[in-house]
């Protein structure tokens, strides 16, 4: 029987679930003229200290300012985590999701709903 691209997916999933790794989703939101290979690997490292497996490394090129809908990255980790092929993304800051409080919380809230996490490698104040 020929297993298709889904089953290889789920079937990694699985496995993954059974030995405990986490599937985490890397993903900053940058300028255009910005560097992100530093970023990248500080997020990389971050994901390693804690046995996490790294399924996709997104990066939106459009500053933090840009709002979540028109981000082209964005549709992309919320596939990631819907179809729980991750259960969550790290990122820099909250700053990386959106400049606006309003947003951030939508953004946990929608987490939340789809039982996945968010988490920021920067130490910073309680999003309000």
């Amino acid at each position: 029987m020929s297993r298709t691209v889904p089953d290889h997916i789920r079937r990694a999933s699985l496995a993954d679930a059974a030995t405990g790794r986490t599937a985490v989703v890397l993903y900053l939101c940058l300028a255009a003229d910005a560097d992100a290979a530093s970023p990248l690997i500080e997020l990389r490292r971050y994901a390693a200290a804690r046995d996490w497996t790294v399924v996709a490394e997104l990066v939106d090129r459009c500053g933090p300012e840009t709002t979540l809908r028109d981000r082209e990255q964005w549709p992309s980790l919320a596939e990631l985590l819907v179809s729980g092929r991750a259960q969550g993304f790290v990122t820099q800051s909250t700053e990386m999701w959106s400049h606006r409080p309003g947003e951030r919380k939508r953004v946990l809230d929608w987490a939340a709903d789809h039982h996945t996490f968010v988490c920021t490698v920067r130490a910073e104040q309680a999003v309000r």
